[in-house]
């Protein structure tokens, strides 16, 4: 996924976004429902503890990084996704290899994907 069109959509749940499957920005965000995994409100960044909650969920569903600069960080798979011991130095890979490095206080929220069935839409 190109991280320029990536989804603006806080802490909500949505439809995962997948070019390959025609599922468009505006379709993703219509289906946008409550989180259960909703960060603190901006300001107040984000914890290691939630951000380790989305990256070890059981099955893992793709999430976006929400930073303050308003950049947008996709993690579509857990390996994806690296931290420094000390969780505050976050690695970002994508699926050419290209990364971002950022800091976690600079994290303002996380939006996760909603997860697919078995069939490969979106639940």
């Amino acid at each position: 996924m190109d991280p320029t069109s990536s989804v603006s959509i806080g802490c909500r749940i949505v439809a995962e976004f997948d070019e390959d499957a025609g599922l468009s920005p505006a379709e993703a965000e219509s289906a946008a429902v409550p989180s259960k995994l909703q960060a603190q409100p901006a300001g107040n960044g984000m914890t290691i503890e939630q951000l380790r909650a989305a990256h070890q969920a059981m099955p893992f569903r793709p999430f976006t990084l929400h930073l303050a600069d308003g950049r947008q960080l996709y993690a579509s798979r857990p390996e994806f996704l690296s931290h420094s011991p000390s969780g505050r130095t976050l690695i970002v890979f994508q699926a050419d290899d290209s990364f971002c490095i950022t800091e976690l206080p600079l994290v303002v929220d996380l939006g996760v994907y909603a997860p697919r069935s078995p069939n490969g839409q979106a639940s």
